[in-house]
């Protein structure tokens, strides 16, 4: 099977979300705490391009999580 053309984006974009939310559960990230990551990100420079990240990619660290969270553990070993 394929992987997806943006796989190495998702990678890069859980990294962020790991270590912000390490291992916790979807039920004990409450929305103050994602609302507290996104201000972060928005002051965060990037590596790669050396600007701050845009609302866009912020919210698709967020979509990610949302889509990785189905009442199991956030931080799975993914290979990071």
């Amino acid at each position: 099977m394929k992987n997806k053309a943006s796989a190495r984006d998702d990678k890069t974009r859980l990294k962020h979300l790991v270590d912000k939310f390490g291992i916790c559960k979807a039920d004990q990230i409450k929305p103050l705490m994602v609302d507290n990551f996104r201000v972060k990100m928005i002051k965060t420079v990037s590596k790669s391009t050396g600007k701050t990240y845009s609302g866009g990619s912020i919210n698709k660290m967020i979509s990610l999580a949302r889509r990785n969270y189905k009442n199991k553990p956030f931080c799975k070993k993914r290979g990071i």
